[in-house]
């Protein structure tokens, strides 16, 4: 029964000394040290906010403007082949034009 009160005054005195540093940080008030270090994740924060800014907007204008360079794209092709189109109409129509009419009779 001794070495079993031994054995748990033995983890427990191993579980204070593990949690002890943590209870006292919370304890205690805050430090120099804490506002400096608040201070130096406030300024890495905001230049990674401001970096992933950049990126989305960089992003955003290229995707806008792959688009417009695509429609644009796609209305010069859809001209061409209008004009091509209407030309082989003209073509067509002229064709037409030139074989006499015949009259049903």
């Amino acid at each position: 029964m001794a070495i079993w009160y031994a054995s748990i005054f033995i983890t427990l005195l191993f579980v204070a000394v593990e949690t002890v540093p943590i209870l006292v940080k919370l304890i205690s008030p805050r430090s120099p040290y804490d506002y400096v270090l608040h201070q130096q994740e406030h300024v890495f924060e905001m230049a990674n906010l401001e970096q992933t800014s950049l990126l989305g907007n960089a992003v955003r204008n290229k995707v806008k403007v792959d688009t417009e360079v695509g429609a644009h794209r796609a209305n010069a092709a859809i001209e061409q082949e209008k004009a091509v189109i209407d030309q082989k109409l003209k073509e067509a129509l002229g064709r037409m034009g030139a074989y006499p009419r015949s009259s049903p009779t």
